[in-house]
């Protein structure tokens, strides 16, 4: 027995809209912590002296971004596993 399913107007709206939302939300978050990044790395390419609060924001986001990437790879590689 096959079940289909339909999309409704209201339903294809709200899945634009919460996909909207969490597509703003990751840019927006991933915005807030590559500013911090770059912003340092532009003052030590520069040779100018760096704020002792944007250097530990920095090394925050840098931690941050790591440590995401580094979940990434490893679910990835645990699916790979997993489909074998």
């Amino acid at each position: 027995m096959t079940t289909t399913t339909t999309t409704t107007p209201n339903s294809a709206r709200r899945f634009k809209t919460v996909r909207f939302v969490v597509l703003s939300g990751w840019a927006l978050t991933l915005i807030v912590v590559l500013a911090p990044i770059v912003l340092a790395m532009w003052l030590y390419a520069t040779r100018q002296p760096m704020p002792d609060k944007l250097e530990v924001m920095a090394a925050t986001c840098l931690g941050f971004v790591f440590a995401k990437v580094f979940d990434l790879v490893q679910r990835y590689v645990n699916q790979e596993e997993t489909e074998k």
